[in-house]
């Protein structure tokens, strides 16, 4: 959804933003979960996301604007840096409260795991942009396979890591 919000974030009003974002949260905690979700998890992942996407539209399409007018390259990547920022900080801080570790722990696991495949997300949202601003939107969803890839190789990655981590701890 990342990847989504950033495109969002570049080409769409803050409201219809806002909606994709919170209904991307949704989605998340619904479809396909390992075990049930609980309500607040439900409310938040929406809410959270919601927020953040708001915030990095405000600073990269409102705020930062008057300084780089409409460029895509600069939106992109304050959106990136605001969105990112935001979201490691409220999911690290829940995460922190919910397990009573330390909150800087937490947001060094969650940031060292997350950090490249947003900066992949990054550039696939900048294709997307760009092909979109080219030729209408339907060819930039040609690039979505490729961060279909890109995610699997990700997860796959990561869960590989934790299992190695979790087998030199037993």
């Amino acid at each position: 959804s990342f990847v989504l919000m950033l495109v969002a974030i570049a080409e769409l009003s803050l409201a219809e933003t806002v909606v994709l974002a919170a209904v991307a949260g949704v989605v998340q905690s619904l479809w396909r979960p390992a075990r049930r979700p609980m309500l607040v998890q439900v409310l938040f992942n929406p809410s959270s996301l919601a927020l953040g996407a708001a915030f990095a539209y405000m600073v990269s399409r409102v705020w930062l604007q008057p300084w780089w007018g409409q460029s895509p390259a600069a939106v992109l990547a304050v959106a990136t840096l605001v969105l990112y920022g935001s979201n490691i900080v409220m999911m690290a801080v829940v995460l922190a409260l919910a397990d009573r570790k330390p909150l800087s722990a937490v947001w060094q696991h969650c940031y060292f795991w997350s950090c490249p495949y947003h900066l992949v997300g990054t550039a696939v949202a900048a294709v997307m942009t760009w092909t979109c601003r080219a030729s209408d939107w339907p060819p930039s969803l040609l690039v979505l396979p490729l961060m279909a890839l890109v995610f699997v190789s990700y997860r796959v990655h990561v869960l590989q890591a934790v299992a190695r981590q979790e087998q030199s701890h037993a």
